[in-house]
């Protein structure tokens, strides 16, 4: 082998690894990029849904901490308080398995009346929610009804897979 082949031969080795690791770091961008652009994404419209209080000046709620109520709806209502609208919406109130079709959308802003009386709860009485973003992520909002007015112990969780 002569050494214009071997220098040749050198020249072209070195291309491919360049190439090689041209390849790698493009790949590893686009990955990176494209987890960014979802998080952005899932950030812009994030459904958030809670039960629909409204504002209530009362003594009782100013003794019990609370600056709103579900004292004045016949029914137990939920709101979508985010920013995109919360698909395959369920929820259990109390031992009640009553689910709502996965096909119901809540659109941001949105309430939601599930006809389950008020008056009907259980002391205390838990509610659980469960939705998707039209992302597809998935999350779960908790909290206990007390006295059939307060809403306490609310959380908001976003379920992983």
């Amino acid at each position: 082998m002569s050494c214009y082949e071997i220098g040749n031969l050198l020249i072209s080795s070195l291309t491919l690894a360049v190439l090689g690791l041209t390849l790698c770091s493009i790949r590893r961008y686009t990955r990176e990029t494209k987890r960014l652009v979802d998080a952005t994404v899932e950030q812009m419209s994030r459904p958030f849904m809670t039960v629909f209080e409204q504002p209530d000046p009362s003594d009782e709620a100013v003794l019990e901490g609370c600056a709103s109520s579900i004292r004045e709806t016949p029914t137990v209502r939920f709101k979508n308080g985010g920013t995109g609208p919360a698909v395959k919406f369920r929820y259990q109130v109390g031992a009640d398995p009553h689910d709502t079709p996965e096909a119901t959308a809540i659109a941001a802003g949105d309430v939601f009346d599930s006809h389950h009386p008020r008056n009907a709860l259980t002391e205390p009485c838990e509610f659980t929610l469960e939705y998707q973003s039209l992302g597809g992520a998935k999350y779960r909002s908790r909290g206990v009804i007390e006295s059939r007015k307060w809403v306490k112990n609310f959380t908001f969780e976003r379920i992983e897979g």
